[in-house]
């Protein structure tokens, strides 16, 4: 990557395991990755709420030094989407806040890109099941009731699309059945795709 190559970072935050994704403005993948927050310190033996900021504090250090890194030009950040899980819904706004907190000298290349609606990534990039896909996720489920475990067959759903798209796209081989933390990458990877084709405006400087 060229020192004055222009860059977007793409961000599909989660506090258990947030995708990134690195693209030049001519629409490669350059790069891409997981950032998982530290279990050092005795993380896990600590109590709501401090362990849910701990996590929180690192994984936004960790995007700080991703943007330190790469220099992106553009930063672009899956926005919220409503949940019925009153305390998942609580952690991730809070990380969100976070993140802002810590990249706050970067705030003017930050843009926030719908997952889902009309002006969603997965509706750009028309992520949608086949007609293949809705019969063999019927046939699935009724097998499933009868299987086990391992044995279960995958039924497919928004993050086995974005997998699809990336492999096809960019020659990845994500498989979320396999890797779940694929899955991650994938949005992320999908999402700046699509910003470069459908929202993305020159910034100044």
């Amino acid at each position: 990557m060229g020192e004055n190559e222009k860059v977007i970072l793409a961000l599909d935050m989660s506090t258990t395991c947030t995708g990134w994704s690195i693209h030049g403005i001519d629409g490669k993948l350059l790069h891409y990755g997981l950032i998982k927050p530290s279990t050092k310190g005795g993380v896990a033996k600590m109590e709501y709420p401090r362990q849910q900021l701990t996590k929180m504090k690192d994984i936004a250090d960790q995007i700080l030094n991703l943007i330190r890194q790469y220099r992106p030009h553009c930063i672009v950040i899956e926005e919220i989407a409503g949940s019925k899980n009153r305390m998942g819904q609580k952690t991730l706004d809070g990380l969100h806040f976070i993140v802002v907190m810590y990249i706050e000298g970067y705030l003017d290349r930050v843009r926030y890109y719908d997952v889902t609606g009309a002006v969603g990534w997965r509706t750009h990039l028309q992520l949608r099941l086949s007609d293949a896909d809705k019969l063999a996720n019927k046939e699935a489920k009724v097998l499933n009731k009868k299987l086990r475990g391992s044995q279960k067959l995958p039924v497919i759903g928004p993050k086995h699309l974005a997998c699809r798209y990336a492999n096809a796209s960019f020659g990845t081989c994500l498989n979320v059945d396999t890797a779940e933390t694929d899955g991650d990458l994938a949005d992320s990877i999908c999402m700046g795709a699509a910003f470069l084709k459908y929202r993305f405006v020159e910034i100044p400087g």
